[in-house]
Protein backbone atom coordinates (compact mmCIF):
# COMPACT_ATOMS: atom_id res chain seq x y z
CA UNK A 1 0.00 0.00 0.00
CA UNK A 2 1.94 3.43 -1.22
CA UNK A 3 2.22 5.65 1.24
CA UNK A 4 -0.79 9.23 1.96
CA UNK A 5 0.70 12.45 1.43
CA UNK A 6 -2.32 14.67 2.04
CA UNK A 7 -5.13 14.67 4.67
CA UNK A 8 -7.43 14.53 1.38
CA UNK A 9 -6.17 11.20 0.81
CA UNK A 10 -6.29 10.31 3.73
CA UNK A 11 -10.40 11.41 3.84
CA UNK A 12 -10.57 9.68 0.57
CA UNK A 13 -8.83 6.09 1.84
CA UNK A 14 -10.98 6.54 5.14
CA UNK A 15 -14.43 7.14 2.83
CA UNK A 16 -13.36 4.01 1.39
CA UNK A 17 -12.95 1.76 3.98
CA UNK A 18 -15.80 3.16 5.84
CA UNK A 19 -18.00 1.92 2.56
CA UNK A 20 -16.76 -1.27 2.92
CA UNK A 21 -17.13 -1.73 6.72
CA UNK A 22 -20.86 -1.12 5.67
CA UNK A 23 -21.48 -3.78 3.05
CA UNK A 24 -19.89 -6.01 5.30
CA UNK A 25 -22.11 -5.39 7.79
CA UNK A 26 -24.75 -5.52 5.86
CA UNK A 27 -23.64 -9.05 4.41
CA UNK A 28 -23.55 -9.80 7.79
CA UNK A 29 -26.89 -8.56 8.55
CA UNK A 30 -26.17 -5.96 11.68
CA UNK A 31 -28.41 -3.84 12.80
CA UNK A 32 -28.30 0.21 12.48
CA UNK A 33 -27.02 0.43 16.42
CA UNK A 34 -24.36 -2.22 16.00
CA UNK A 35 -23.13 -0.38 12.45
CA UNK A 36 -23.10 3.04 14.53
CA UNK A 37 -21.19 1.26 17.52
CA UNK A 38 -18.60 -0.27 15.78
CA UNK A 39 -18.54 3.03 13.21
CA UNK A 40 -17.47 4.80 16.74
CA UNK A 41 -15.22 2.48 18.21
CA UNK A 42 -13.46 2.72 14.60
CA UNK A 43 -13.50 6.74 14.79
CA UNK A 44 -12.26 6.51 18.52
CA UNK A 45 -9.13 4.56 17.71
CA UNK A 46 -8.33 6.52 14.73
CA UNK A 47 -8.15 9.73 17.29
CA UNK A 48 -6.53 7.73 19.99
CA UNK A 49 -4.03 6.61 17.56
CA UNK A 50 -3.29 10.46 16.31
CA UNK A 51 -3.13 11.45 20.26
CA UNK A 52 -0.23 9.08 20.63
CA UNK A 53 1.63 10.21 17.81
CA UNK A 54 1.27 13.88 19.09
CA UNK A 55 2.11 13.07 22.26
CA UNK A 56 5.01 10.79 21.05
CA UNK A 57 6.03 14.26 19.37
CA UNK A 58 5.59 16.32 22.23
CA UNK A 59 7.68 14.10 24.12
CA UNK A 60 10.78 14.23 21.53
CA UNK A 61 10.43 18.43 21.47
CA UNK A 62 10.72 17.99 25.04
CA UNK A 63 13.59 15.59 25.29
CA UNK A 64 15.21 17.64 22.45
CA UNK A 65 14.93 21.06 25.05
CA UNK A 66 15.92 18.47 28.10
CA UNK A 67 19.39 17.85 25.75
CA UNK A 68 19.54 22.12 25.33
CA UNK A 69 19.52 22.73 28.80
CA UNK A 70 21.93 20.15 29.95
CA UNK A 71 24.71 21.15 27.39
CA UNK A 72 23.93 24.92 27.80
CA UNK A 73 24.44 23.91 31.66
CA UNK A 74 28.21 21.87 30.61
CA UNK A 75 28.99 25.24 28.50
CA UNK A 76 28.24 27.31 31.33
CA UNK A 77 29.76 25.04 33.67
CA UNK A 78 33.66 25.17 31.57
CA UNK A 79 32.89 28.83 30.37
CA UNK A 80 32.62 29.46 34.43
CA UNK A 81 35.26 27.77 35.04
CA UNK A 82 37.45 29.33 32.38
CA UNK A 83 35.94 32.84 33.97
CA UNK A 84 34.09 33.76 30.85
CA UNK A 85 30.82 35.28 31.37
CA UNK A 86 27.10 33.59 29.91
CA UNK A 87 23.73 34.06 30.70
CA UNK A 88 22.19 31.19 32.77
CA UNK A 89 18.90 30.44 30.59
CA UNK A 90 19.94 29.21 27.40
CA UNK A 91 18.86 31.66 24.01
CA UNK A 92 18.01 30.07 21.25
CA UNK A 93 17.39 31.49 17.93
CA UNK A 94 13.24 31.31 17.07
CA UNK A 95 14.22 31.57 13.08
CA UNK A 96 15.83 28.06 13.52
CA UNK A 97 14.26 24.62 14.33
CA UNK A 98 14.81 23.19 17.64
CA UNK A 99 16.88 20.42 16.10
CA UNK A 100 19.55 23.42 14.37
CA UNK A 101 19.97 25.11 17.62
CA UNK A 102 20.67 21.46 19.08
CA UNK A 103 23.88 20.50 16.44
CA UNK A 104 24.68 24.33 17.15
CA UNK A 105 24.55 23.96 20.93
CA UNK A 106 26.59 20.72 20.86
CA UNK A 107 29.29 21.92 18.58
CA UNK A 108 29.51 24.79 20.86
CA UNK A 109 30.10 22.77 24.02
CA UNK A 110 33.23 20.63 21.77
CA UNK A 111 34.55 23.74 21.40
CA UNK A 112 34.05 25.14 25.03
CA UNK A 113 35.50 21.71 25.99
CA UNK A 114 38.42 21.42 23.83
CA UNK A 115 39.44 25.13 25.03
CA UNK A 116 38.96 24.10 28.99
CA UNK A 117 40.92 21.24 28.10
CA UNK A 118 44.24 22.99 26.48
CA UNK A 119 43.92 25.80 29.56
CA UNK A 120 43.82 23.03 31.87
CA UNK A 121 47.07 21.90 29.99
CA UNK A 122 48.42 25.20 30.20
CA UNK A 123 47.72 25.61 33.93
CA UNK A 124 49.19 22.13 34.87
CA UNK A 125 52.96 23.35 33.64
CA UNK A 126 52.73 26.50 35.31
CA UNK A 127 54.56 27.26 37.82
CA UNK A 128 53.69 29.00 40.99
CA UNK A 129 56.39 31.53 41.96
CA UNK A 130 55.13 34.92 43.19
CA UNK A 131 55.76 36.15 39.54
CA UNK A 132 53.60 34.08 37.96
CA UNK A 133 50.47 35.26 41.24
CA UNK A 134 51.41 38.56 40.41
CA UNK A 135 50.89 38.51 36.85
CA UNK A 136 47.80 36.32 36.96
CA UNK A 137 46.41 38.78 39.61
CA UNK A 138 47.34 41.69 37.22
CA UNK A 139 45.20 40.03 34.39
CA UNK A 140 42.43 39.58 36.67
CA UNK A 141 41.95 43.15 37.32
CA UNK A 142 42.41 44.28 34.15
CA UNK A 143 39.84 42.10 33.06
CA UNK A 144 37.52 43.36 35.69
CA UNK A 145 37.87 46.94 34.63
CA UNK A 146 37.42 46.11 30.71
CA UNK A 147 34.26 44.31 31.94
CA UNK A 148 33.58 47.12 34.02
CA UNK A 149 34.29 49.28 31.28
CA UNK A 150 31.99 47.30 28.48
CA UNK A 151 29.10 47.18 30.98
CA UNK A 152 28.69 50.95 31.34
CA UNK A 153 29.04 51.05 27.64
CA UNK A 154 26.21 48.88 26.96
CA UNK A 155 24.34 50.88 29.27
CA UNK A 156 24.53 53.97 27.79
CA UNK A 157 24.67 52.13 24.25
CA UNK A 158 21.46 50.94 24.83
CA UNK A 159 20.05 54.00 26.35
CA UNK A 160 20.83 56.28 23.50
CA UNK A 161 19.39 52.97 21.06
CA UNK A 162 16.13 52.74 22.81
CA UNK A 163 15.57 56.51 22.57
CA UNK A 164 16.10 56.01 18.87
CA UNK A 165 13.27 53.53 18.74
CA UNK A 166 10.51 55.30 21.20
CA UNK A 167 11.46 58.42 18.99
CA UNK A 168 11.21 57.15 15.40
CA UNK A 169 8.29 54.92 16.79
CA UNK A 170 9.97 51.58 15.06
CA UNK A 171 8.68 48.27 15.08
CA UNK A 172 10.99 46.36 16.27
CA UNK A 173 11.61 42.31 14.84
CA UNK A 174 15.77 42.36 14.82
CA UNK A 175 17.17 39.83 17.27
CA UNK A 176 19.56 42.13 18.96
CA UNK A 177 16.99 44.77 18.70
CA UNK A 178 14.56 43.16 20.39
CA UNK A 179 17.18 42.19 22.95
CA UNK A 180 18.42 45.94 23.51
CA UNK A 181 14.73 46.32 24.22
CA UNK A 182 14.03 43.87 26.40
CA UNK A 183 17.73 45.11 28.93
CA UNK A 184 15.84 48.63 28.76
CA UNK A 185 12.78 47.01 30.42
CA UNK A 186 14.12 44.95 32.73
CA UNK A 187 13.93 45.72 36.09
CA UNK A 188 15.04 42.13 37.98
CA UNK A 189 18.90 43.42 38.48
CA UNK A 190 19.78 39.64 37.96
CA UNK A 191 18.03 39.18 34.27
CA UNK A 192 19.39 42.46 33.93
CA UNK A 193 22.91 41.64 34.55
CA UNK A 194 22.53 38.47 32.67
CA UNK A 195 21.43 40.24 29.11
CA UNK A 196 24.50 42.89 29.82
CA UNK A 197 26.46 39.89 29.85
CA UNK A 198 25.04 38.62 26.47
CA UNK A 199 25.62 42.15 24.77
CA UNK A 200 28.94 43.11 25.83
CA UNK A 201 30.41 40.99 23.21
CA UNK A 202 32.89 42.64 20.55
CA UNK A 203 30.38 41.77 18.09
CA UNK A 204 27.09 43.21 19.77
CA UNK A 205 28.96 46.03 21.04
CA UNK A 206 29.88 46.89 17.28
CA UNK A 207 25.98 46.27 16.64
CA UNK A 208 25.07 49.23 19.35
CA UNK A 209 27.54 51.44 17.72
CA UNK A 210 26.41 50.74 14.33
CA UNK A 211 22.83 50.64 14.82
CA UNK A 212 23.08 54.08 16.85
CA UNK A 213 24.90 55.64 13.88
CA UNK A 214 22.09 54.56 11.35
CA UNK A 215 19.26 55.76 13.61
CA UNK A 216 20.52 59.17 13.90
CA UNK A 217 20.80 59.27 10.36
CA UNK A 218 17.70 58.42 9.59
CA UNK A 219 16.27 60.69 12.74
CA UNK A 220 18.44 63.87 10.53
CA UNK A 221 16.96 63.41 7.31
CA UNK A 222 13.42 62.51 8.99
CA UNK A 223 13.92 65.99 10.97
CA UNK A 224 14.80 67.78 7.83
CA UNK A 225 11.86 66.40 5.92
CA UNK A 226 9.50 67.53 9.18
CA UNK A 227 10.74 70.54 9.24
CA UNK A 228 10.41 71.23 5.03
CA UNK A 229 6.70 70.11 4.70
CA UNK A 230 6.12 72.72 7.76
CA UNK A 231 7.10 75.01 6.18
CA UNK A 232 4.78 74.02 3.36
CA UNK A 233 1.97 73.51 5.57
CA UNK A 234 2.57 76.94 7.43
CA UNK A 235 2.81 78.85 3.93
CA UNK A 236 -0.11 77.19 2.13
CA UNK A 237 -2.28 77.43 5.67
CA UNK A 238 -1.76 81.27 5.88
CA UNK A 239 -2.57 81.52 2.00
CA UNK A 240 -5.53 79.41 2.19
CA UNK A 241 -6.66 81.11 5.57
CA UNK A 242 -7.05 78.25 7.58
CA UNK A 243 -8.16 78.27 11.08
CA UNK A 244 -5.56 79.05 13.38
CA UNK A 245 -6.84 76.74 15.92
CA UNK A 246 -6.81 73.64 13.35
CA UNK A 247 -3.10 74.39 12.48
CA UNK A 248 -2.05 74.84 16.36
CA UNK A 249 -4.09 71.90 16.94
CA UNK A 250 -2.56 69.99 14.25
CA UNK A 251 1.18 71.20 15.23
CA UNK A 252 0.74 69.75 18.64
CA UNK A 253 -1.29 67.05 17.83
CA UNK A 254 1.97 65.75 15.68
CA UNK A 255 4.88 66.99 17.55
CA UNK A 256 7.06 63.50 17.24
CA UNK A 257 8.66 62.37 14.05
CA UNK A 258 7.41 58.82 14.14
CA UNK A 259 6.26 56.69 11.27
CA UNK A 260 2.68 58.26 12.07
CA UNK A 261 2.85 61.47 12.51
CA UNK A 262 5.26 61.55 9.40
CA UNK A 263 1.91 60.07 7.26
CA UNK A 264 -0.08 62.59 8.96
CA UNK A 265 2.25 65.45 7.96
CA UNK A 266 2.07 64.31 4.11
CA UNK A 267 -1.59 63.60 4.59
CA UNK A 268 -2.15 67.42 5.22
CA UNK A 269 0.37 68.45 2.76
CA UNK A 270 -1.73 66.88 0.00
CA UNK A 271 -4.97 67.75 1.10
CA UNK A 272 -3.40 71.70 1.26
CA UNK A 273 -1.85 71.07 -2.48
CA UNK A 274 -5.79 70.13 -3.79
CA UNK A 275 -6.98 73.28 -2.42
CA UNK A 276 -4.26 75.41 -3.77
CA UNK A 277 -5.09 73.76 -7.06
CA UNK A 278 -8.44 74.96 -6.93
CA UNK A 279 -7.37 78.49 -5.81
CA UNK A 280 -4.60 79.35 -8.28
CA UNK A 281 -6.30 82.66 -9.55
CA UNK A 282 -6.32 83.65 -5.42
CA UNK A 283 -2.51 82.87 -4.63
CA UNK A 284 -1.17 84.79 -7.81
CA UNK A 285 -3.38 87.83 -6.98
CA UNK A 286 -1.87 87.91 -3.23
CA UNK A 287 1.40 87.21 -4.90
CA UNK A 288 1.39 89.78 -7.07
CA UNK A 289 0.06 92.87 -4.68
CA UNK A 290 3.33 91.14 -1.61
CA UNK A 291 5.52 91.51 -5.32
CA UNK A 292 4.59 95.30 -5.59
CA UNK A 293 4.80 96.53 -2.37
CA UNK A 294 8.21 95.20 -1.95
CA UNK A 295 9.21 96.64 -5.26
CA UNK A 296 8.34 100.16 -4.00
CA UNK A 297 10.02 99.27 -0.64
CA UNK A 298 13.46 98.63 -2.62
CA UNK A 299 12.89 101.46 -5.30
CA UNK A 300 12.26 99.34 -8.32
CA UNK A 301 12.22 101.00 -11.40
CA UNK A 302 9.56 100.29 -13.95
CA UNK A 303 12.73 98.92 -16.17
CA UNK A 304 13.34 96.92 -13.57
CA UNK A 305 9.44 95.74 -12.80
CA UNK A 306 9.33 95.16 -16.60
CA UNK A 307 11.91 92.23 -15.90
CA UNK A 308 9.62 90.41 -14.43
CA UNK A 309 7.62 88.86 -17.06
CA UNK A 310 5.43 86.23 -15.08
CA UNK A 311 3.97 89.68 -13.93
CA UNK A 312 2.01 90.48 -16.86
CA UNK A 313 0.63 87.17 -17.98
CA UNK A 314 -3.13 86.55 -17.78
CA UNK A 315 -2.52 82.41 -17.53
CA UNK A 316 -3.23 80.99 -14.22
CA UNK A 317 -0.84 78.11 -13.91
CA UNK A 318 0.71 76.33 -11.81
CA UNK A 319 4.05 77.34 -13.66
CA UNK A 320 2.58 80.73 -13.09
CA UNK A 321 2.14 80.46 -9.66
CA UNK A 322 5.53 78.55 -8.89
CA UNK A 323 7.45 82.01 -10.50
CA UNK A 324 5.14 84.76 -8.56
CA UNK A 325 6.40 82.54 -5.35
CA UNK A 326 10.01 82.62 -6.51
CA UNK A 327 10.06 86.47 -7.26
CA UNK A 328 8.36 87.07 -3.96
CA UNK A 329 11.47 84.83 -1.93
CA UNK A 330 13.70 86.38 -4.10
CA UNK A 331 12.39 89.82 -2.99
CA UNK A 332 12.20 89.30 0.42
CA UNK A 333 15.79 88.37 0.49
CA UNK A 334 17.13 91.64 -1.39
CA UNK A 335 14.76 93.31 0.53
CA UNK A 336 16.21 91.67 3.94
CA UNK A 337 19.96 92.02 2.58
CA UNK A 338 19.31 96.14 2.05
CA UNK A 339 16.74 96.51 5.25
CA UNK A 340 19.73 98.79 6.46
CA UNK A 341 20.59 100.65 3.79
CA UNK A 342 16.82 101.25 2.77
CA UNK A 343 15.84 102.75 6.32
CA UNK A 344 19.36 105.10 6.31
CA UNK A 345 17.59 106.06 2.77
CA UNK A 346 14.11 106.74 4.45
CA UNK A 347 15.25 108.64 6.86
CA UNK A 348 17.69 110.91 4.77
CA UNK A 349 14.66 111.39 2.55
CA UNK A 350 12.11 112.73 5.06
CA UNK A 351 14.73 115.16 6.28
CA UNK A 352 15.22 116.69 3.09
CA UNK A 353 11.38 116.84 2.91
CA UNK A 354 11.81 118.40 5.85
CA UNK A 355 14.02 121.09 5.13
CA UNK A 356 12.32 121.80 1.54
CA UNK A 357 9.08 122.13 3.87
CA UNK A 358 11.29 124.25 6.21
CA UNK A 359 12.61 126.76 3.24
CA UNK A 360 9.22 127.20 1.81
CA UNK A 361 7.53 128.31 4.95
CA UNK A 362 10.76 130.74 5.95
CA UNK A 363 10.42 132.33 2.82
CA UNK A 364 7.38 134.15 3.77
CA UNK A 365 8.72 137.80 5.48
CA UNK A 366 5.39 138.13 7.26
CA UNK A 367 5.47 135.07 9.24
CA UNK A 368 7.08 136.83 12.09
CA UNK A 369 4.80 139.82 12.19
CA UNK A 370 1.33 138.58 13.24
CA UNK A 371 -0.87 140.30 15.46
CA UNK A 372 -3.57 139.46 18.01
CA UNK A 373 -4.06 135.50 17.63
CA UNK A 374 -2.00 134.97 14.62
CA UNK A 375 1.09 136.45 16.49
CA UNK A 376 3.66 133.43 17.15
CA UNK A 377 5.92 134.28 19.62
CA UNK A 378 7.81 131.04 19.65
CA UNK A 379 8.19 130.46 15.97
CA UNK A 380 11.92 132.25 16.14
CA UNK A 381 12.90 129.48 18.47
CA UNK A 382 11.21 126.52 16.88
CA UNK A 383 13.15 127.63 14.06
CA UNK A 384 16.27 127.59 15.40
CA UNK A 385 15.94 124.17 16.95
CA UNK A 386 15.01 123.06 13.43
CA UNK A 387 17.98 124.63 11.70
CA UNK A 388 20.54 122.70 14.91
CA UNK A 389 18.63 119.64 14.81
CA UNK A 390 19.02 119.47 11.16
CA UNK A 391 22.92 120.56 10.93
CA UNK A 392 23.30 117.70 13.31
CA UNK A 393 20.94 114.87 12.31
CA UNK A 394 21.79 115.03 8.37
CA UNK A 395 25.57 114.96 7.99
CA UNK A 396 25.42 112.11 9.73
CA UNK A 397 22.72 109.95 8.17
CA UNK A 398 24.86 111.43 5.32
CA UNK A 399 27.93 109.90 6.20
CA UNK A 400 26.29 106.66 7.46
CA UNK A 401 24.53 106.60 3.89
CA UNK A 402 27.87 106.99 2.10
CA UNK A 403 29.88 104.28 3.71
CA UNK A 404 26.85 101.90 3.73
CA UNK A 405 26.47 102.10 -0.30
CA UNK A 406 30.68 101.93 -1.04
CA UNK A 407 30.16 98.54 1.40
CA UNK A 408 27.18 97.26 -0.65
CA UNK A 409 28.89 98.29 -3.80
CA UNK A 410 31.80 96.57 -2.77
CA UNK A 411 30.03 93.39 -1.57
CA UNK A 412 28.05 93.35 -5.12
CA UNK A 413 29.78 94.72 -7.87
CA UNK A 414 27.01 97.09 -8.83
CA UNK A 415 25.68 100.76 -6.91
CA UNK A 416 22.30 100.60 -4.73
CA UNK A 417 19.88 101.52 -7.16
CA UNK A 418 16.97 103.63 -6.12
CA UNK A 419 14.20 104.53 -9.05
CA UNK A 420 17.03 103.59 -11.55
CA UNK A 421 19.96 105.82 -10.21
CA UNK A 422 22.88 105.24 -7.69
CA UNK A 423 21.64 107.02 -4.42
CA UNK A 424 25.58 107.20 -4.45
CA UNK A 425 25.74 109.23 -7.26
CA UNK A 426 22.75 110.67 -6.32
CA UNK A 427 24.52 112.17 -2.29
CA UNK A 428 27.96 113.49 -4.28
CA UNK A 429 25.28 115.65 -6.44
CA UNK A 430 23.79 117.23 -4.18
CA UNK A 431 26.90 117.43 -1.73
CA UNK A 432 29.05 119.12 -4.83
CA UNK A 433 25.55 121.39 -5.23
CA UNK A 434 25.60 122.86 -1.64
CA UNK A 435 29.42 123.37 -2.16
CA UNK A 436 28.91 125.65 -5.17
CA UNK A 437 25.86 127.60 -3.47
CA UNK A 438 28.06 128.90 -0.50
CA UNK A 439 29.61 132.15 -0.87
CA UNK A 440 33.03 132.56 -1.14
CA UNK A 441 35.44 132.31 2.02
CA UNK A 442 36.80 136.17 2.84
CA UNK A 443 40.82 135.38 3.60
CA UNK A 444 41.08 138.74 5.03
CA UNK A 445 42.71 138.33 8.20
CA UNK A 446 41.13 139.15 11.37
CA UNK A 447 41.87 139.98 15.22
CA UNK A 448 41.59 136.33 16.97
CA UNK A 449 38.55 136.57 19.62
CA UNK A 450 39.58 136.54 22.90
CA UNK A 451 38.95 134.02 24.93
CA UNK A 452 38.15 133.59 28.46
CA UNK A 453 38.80 130.30 30.28
CA UNK A 454 36.07 130.35 33.45
CA UNK A 455 36.97 128.40 36.30
CA UNK A 456 35.89 125.06 37.51
CA UNK A 457 33.01 124.84 39.06
CA UNK A 458 32.60 125.90 43.22
CA UNK A 459 31.93 122.04 43.87
CA UNK A 460 35.31 120.75 42.39
CA UNK A 461 38.10 120.61 44.18
CA UNK A 462 40.63 123.40 44.00
CA UNK A 463 44.11 123.65 43.95
CA UNK A 464 46.08 124.55 46.47
CA UNK A 465 48.31 127.12 44.47
CA UNK A 466 45.75 128.59 41.74
CA UNK A 467 47.24 128.64 37.90
CA UNK A 468 46.86 132.01 36.92
CA UNK A 469 45.09 132.75 33.41
CA UNK A 470 46.76 134.88 31.29
CA UNK A 471 43.71 137.28 29.54
CA UNK A 472 45.39 139.71 27.40
CA UNK A 473 43.49 143.28 28.14
CA UNK A 474 43.85 145.75 25.15
CA UNK A 475 43.87 149.02 27.41
CA UNK A 476 47.66 149.20 27.69
CA UNK A 477 47.32 149.74 23.66
CA UNK A 478 44.71 151.83 24.23
CA UNK A 479 46.04 154.01 26.81
CA UNK A 480 49.77 153.89 24.65
CA UNK A 481 47.84 155.10 21.85
CA UNK A 482 46.08 157.82 24.12
CA UNK A 483 49.35 159.29 24.91
CA UNK A 484 51.31 158.93 21.55
CA UNK A 485 48.36 160.84 19.72
CA UNK A 486 49.21 164.36 18.23
CA UNK A 487 47.28 167.02 19.99
CA UNK A 488 44.93 167.63 16.41
CA UNK A 489 44.00 163.90 17.23
CA UNK A 490 42.60 164.57 20.66
CA UNK A 491 39.02 166.20 19.42
CA UNK A 492 38.68 162.94 17.22
CA UNK A 493 39.24 160.63 20.48
CA UNK A 494 36.07 158.90 22.25
CA UNK A 495 35.08 159.94 25.00
CA UNK A 496 36.34 156.01 26.30
CA UNK A 497 39.65 157.17 25.91
CA UNK A 498 39.32 160.24 27.53
CA UNK A 499 38.42 158.77 30.29
CA UNK A 500 40.92 156.03 30.59
CA UNK A 501 43.60 158.78 30.45
CA UNK A 502 41.72 160.66 33.24
CA UNK A 503 41.97 157.64 35.15
CA UNK A 504 46.10 156.88 34.45
CA UNK A 505 46.28 160.51 35.57
CA UNK A 506 44.97 160.22 39.14
CA UNK A 507 46.37 156.85 39.71
CA UNK A 508 49.86 158.42 39.15
CA UNK A 509 49.19 161.12 41.01
CA UNK A 510 47.79 159.09 43.79
CA UNK A 511 50.67 156.69 44.23
CA UNK A 512 53.07 159.40 43.74
CA UNK A 513 54.64 158.02 40.24
CA UNK A 514 54.75 158.89 36.73
CA UNK A 515 52.03 158.28 34.43
CA UNK A 516 54.92 155.69 32.62
CA UNK A 517 55.25 153.54 35.88
CA UNK A 518 51.55 153.21 35.76
CA UNK A 519 51.25 151.81 32.42
CA UNK A 520 53.66 149.91 32.81
CA UNK A 521 52.43 148.14 35.77
CA UNK A 522 49.35 147.69 34.09
CA UNK A 523 50.96 145.83 31.37
CA UNK A 524 52.98 143.63 33.86
CA UNK A 525 49.56 142.31 36.30
CA UNK A 526 47.37 139.99 34.26
CA UNK A 527 43.49 139.52 35.16
CA UNK A 528 42.53 136.27 37.44
CA UNK A 529 39.39 134.82 36.74
CA UNK A 530 39.52 132.56 40.06
CA UNK A 531 40.59 135.38 42.47
CA UNK A 532 38.12 137.25 40.82
CA UNK A 533 35.28 135.33 41.30
CA UNK A 534 36.39 134.77 45.17
CA UNK A 535 36.38 137.98 45.91
CA UNK A 536 32.91 138.31 44.41
CA UNK A 537 31.71 135.63 46.35
CA UNK A 538 33.13 137.11 49.52
CA UNK A 539 31.56 140.39 49.07
CA UNK A 540 27.94 138.69 48.01
CA UNK A 541 28.02 136.57 51.81
CA UNK A 542 29.05 139.67 53.91
CA UNK A 543 26.39 141.71 52.00
CA UNK A 544 24.22 138.48 53.19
Amino acid sequence: MTSLLSIEDIIIELKTQLITLTSIHDDIGSSSEEKESDQVELFRSIIALIQNHITGAINKKEDIKNTVNEIHKSILFYKKLMGEFVSNTVELDPSKTLITNLYELQQEEDNVKKRYNDRLTQVKDIDVSTLAINALEEEIQRCEEEYNKRREQVKAGVRQLYSLFVLLGLDLSNYLDLLVDRYYRESDENNKAELCNVLMTEDNMRYITNRIKELEEVRQQVEFRKEEISQNLKHLWGRLHIDIQHCEYFLMSNRGITQKEMNNYEDELRRLMILKQEKVGDFISSAREEIRSLWDKLYYSEDQRHHFTAGETDDLTEAVLEAHEAELSRLQLEYEDSKYILESIDKHMQLKREVEEFEASTRDPNRLFGKGRQRDPGRLLREEKFRKRISRELPKIIKELEGSLLEFEAMKGHPFMVNGESYYAKLFDESNAEESDKPPVDNTPTTPKRQIQVREPFSSPRRKTPIRHVFHTPQANRTRSVLMHDKEDIDEESILHKVRERNIQKRALKRGTSITDVIQNDISHTFDPIRYNDKVKKKRINKR
